[in-house]
């Protein structure tokens, strides 16, 4: 849910600071994505670390994954902080950046430092628990994740943007 606002806020995909109306969605999308990823991703870590001889189970994939997701949670609480102590809300505070209030923009660019940090160190937790649940080193891990990345884009992302575009009419078979 916290990606989901994140995106949307980002996006600016609600410029009216209408929260109500949005975090329902953002609940919504958010849980699909959350299973889509944690099952589906997990199963795709499964398969392709079987083929660098990795062993760990699909129940070990989705517990590494969980927990390279605490880092995440740590920059949302920061975000959600600072829109509390600031009294606004957070759509709001997308909106006061852009009508170039200087205090919304320092604490956007902390805020997004620290986003960038905890990324980078949820990713590296990451790839340490999948190494250590796979029984391999973690640049063996991130050979893992860009094969399933690789598996993702050709059987999955590629066919529905083909999909698409097809439905859009803006490719003929």
């Amino acid at each position: 849910m916290i990606n989901m606002l994140y995106r949307i806020s980002d996006n600016k995909l609600s410029t009216k600071g209408d929260f109500d109306g949005v975090w329902p969605w953002a609940l919504l999308a958010g849980l699909v994505e959350g299973l889509l990823i944690v099952y589906l991703g997990s199963e795709l870590i499964r398969w392709t670390g079987r083929l660098l001889n990795g062993r760990a189970s699909y129940s070990d994939i989705r517990k590494a994954m969980a927990w390279s997701y605490i880092p995440f949670f740590a920059t949302a609480l920061f975000f959600l902080t600072g829109c509390l102590i600031l009294d606004i809300g957070l759509f709001d505070f997308y909106l006061a950046i852009a009508d170039g209030e200087l205090e919304f923009w320092i604490i956007f660019i902390a805020v997004s430092a620290i986003r960038i940090v905890f990324g980078i160190w949820g990713f590296v937790v990451f790839l340490k628990c999948l190494g250590q649940v796979q029984g391999f080193s973690a640049w063996k891990a991130l050979a893992n994740w860009v094969m399933v990345i690789f598996v993702a884009t050709i059987f999955i992302y590629l066919p529905l943007g083909l999909g698409f575009l097809w439905y859009r009419g803006l490719l003929n078979f």
